[in-house]
């Protein structure tokens, strides 16, 4: 064969060469974009920019309402202090209830004398005339008022999840609004406590519905630092200035509600979350609500992409529909799960209880109640900070250790509390009691936090947020009963301190027997077999979905 024949031959090859290495390459763009598909999800399309600022901007405005509503009777319940009864005046080295005693005996109960009532803050008390053993009225009433947290809870969530959560939160706040500036005209205890059970039914609604939003609209990976930094413990500082400020109960609730209606312009703004859209099955309202967060944003959306992950997402949601439904009864579905449950439930009980009943009764401290609150505000973002750090910073700091520290540290600070009343110091060492209630409250946000997250980390995918759900009910029980707490001083003086330390010690070693330590380690998914259910099986109970399949059994080991 001649060298004019053997040229074009190359010539071929060289051209099929090329051709196979387009062709290679067109493989591997399409291989690689059917892989883009493939992993693609929702929170590719959620992202750190201007539009997660926006959410952010909301959660404090929020947040702002929702304390300024919680801790509103730390001021407008605080008890003023008897100066003076007629001629009789009482010196400072008297305590509260010296002076209540000469009231009773021989002051106004004989018709003797007018009190002279000192308020730092004027209060509903002050106002209403609410003093010494009557004060208890008050008490009662924010026990009241506090029951409609755990109502307004219930309300709320199962609403947001029916309407949507923009919308019901929308409503909600208005509510909220409205019934704080009617509870500011009212001119008895009666009416205002009506009204101001009113106003926490519904500002529990803006609380159980905003966590769900931020946490729709934030990316994964940054929701815990932004939790850490927009959380109550700054607002606490910026709510004792409005306070000092406003200086009565009325101009305070006014100046709260006014503060509030910011964030209703910008509820208005912001979209309906995207992903409840596609779980209502609402997809071309989800496609809308994406497609212009990213003009928010200034980002170019690909519509092909969405539309292929709004399909797998209903189709997720669709398949999820189909699978057996769990309830409260399933946290009690093994030993280990009771134990964990009760462990959970009981720990927030008594850190609402230590946290609120400290509280509402910081009016008994030595020193300014607005300098109060200020240190302790401050005092609680550094432990937040802190723990965030150390979190972060050493593996072996787990939640377990992060519970023992904190609940140990206000086990003893609460008993030399009661120590200190118990041996008649509590005048000489005002400033000692000071600094161990303030501390104690402190300590309580990372009792909270440890036991947010284990209730989340402790469980199943299935009952996760069922676990959350029930230990929250518990933590209002606990606000309930917290302004009770302080009344059963009036039999003994140390015994609200001494109570207190008996329940942190009694969480402490119930929590440390019963909740594993969760930090660095996988989250379960499935529900365990039917052999380590704690119901006996000749019992006509069906938890679990008849023949399931291996994947949806957790192992033993697992648990």
């Amino acid at each position: 064969m001649s060298a004019e024949e053997k040229q074009p031959t190359m010539a071929d090859e060289h051209e099929a060469g090329e051709d196979k290495v387009a062709n290679n390459g067109v493989v591997a763009r399409a291989e690689s974009e059917r892989e883009r598909f493939r992993a693609a999800k929702m929170d590719d399309f959620v992202v750190l920019s201007r539009y997660a600022f926006l959410v952010c901007m909301l959660s404090e405005m929020m947040i702002l309402c929702q304390l300024s509503n919680m801790l509103y009777m730390v001021y407008a319940g605080a008890a003023p202090s008897l100066v003076s009864c007629g001629s009789k005046v009482f010196v400072e080295g008297e305590t509260a209830k010296e002076r209540c005693d000469y009231m009773t005996n021989t002051g106004v109960g004989n018709g003797t004398c007018t009190p002279d009532l000192k308020a730092q803050f004027v209060s509903v008390n002050y106002e209403f005339g609410y003093y010494c053993g009557t004060t208890k009225l008050v008490k009662q009433s924010i026990s009241v008022q506090m029951i409609g947290v755990i109502v307004g809870s219930v309300i709320f969530g199962h609403l947001s999840d029916s309407y949507g959560r923009r919308k019901i939160m929308a409503i909600a706040l208005i509510m909220c609004i409205c019934f704080m500036i009617v509870s500011s005209f009212t001119n008895s205890l009666l009416w205002f406590t009506v009204w101001r059970f009113l106003v926490n039914l519904t500002n529990a609604g803006t609380m159980v519905i905003l966590m769900v939003f931020v946490v729709e609209n934030l990316p994964k990976k940054d929701r815990f630092w932004i939790s850490n930094l927009i959380t109550w413990s700054p607002n606490m500082v910026l709510y004792a200035v409005i306070a000092y400020f406003a200086g009565d109960w009325r101009t305070l609730t006014r100046v709260s509600a006014l503060l509030a209606i910011p964030a209703l312009g910008l509820l208005a703004f912001l979209c309906e979350s995207p992903r409840y859209l596609v779980q209502s099955r609402r997809l071309d309202d989800a496609k809308a609500a994406v497609k212009r967060i990213h003009r928010i944003d200034g980002r170019v959306c690909d519509d092909e992409l969405l539309d292929h992950v709004l399909f797998k997402e209903e189709q997720t949601f669709l398949e999820s529909r189909k699978k057996k439904k769990y309830n409260f009864i399933h946290l009690f579905y093994t030993w280990t799960f009771t134990r964990y449950t009760v462990a959970v439930a009981f720990s927030l009980l008594v850190t609402s209880i230590l946290n609120y009943s400290l509280l509402f009764n910081m009016e008994k401290l030595s020193g300014s109640l607005y300098w109060n609150s200020i240190i302790m505000g401050l005092f609680r973002y550094s432990c937040n900070l802190a723990i965030a750090f150390l979190d972060i910073k050493f593996e072996w700091i787990g939640r377990k250790f992060a519970h023992a520290v904190a609940q140990a540290f206000s086990f003893v600070a609460l008993e030399i509390c009661a120590f200190i009343f118990i041996m008649g110091y509590h005048v000489e060492f005002a400033n000692v009691v000071r600094a161990g209630v303030l501390s104690v409250i402190g300590v309580c946000s990372l009792l909270y936090t440890t036991n947010g997250i284990c209730s989340n980390e402790l469980f199943p995918t299935c009952i996760r947020n069922t676990s959350f759900s029930f230990g929250q009910v518990w933590s209002r029980i606990g606000v309930v009963i917290s302004p009770q707490i302080f009344l059963l001083g009036d039999f003994w003086l140390p015994f609200p301190y001494l109570l207190m330390g008996i329940l942190a010690a009694a969480d402490l070693l119930l929590f440390h027997t019963n909740v594993t330590e969760t930090k660095g380690k996988p989250l379960t998914d499935n529900m365990p077999g039917k052999d380590q259910r704690l119901f006996s099986r000749d019992k006509n109970i069906e938890l679990l979905p008849k023949n399931p399949s291996n994947k949806d059994i957790e192992s033993p080991k697992d648990i």
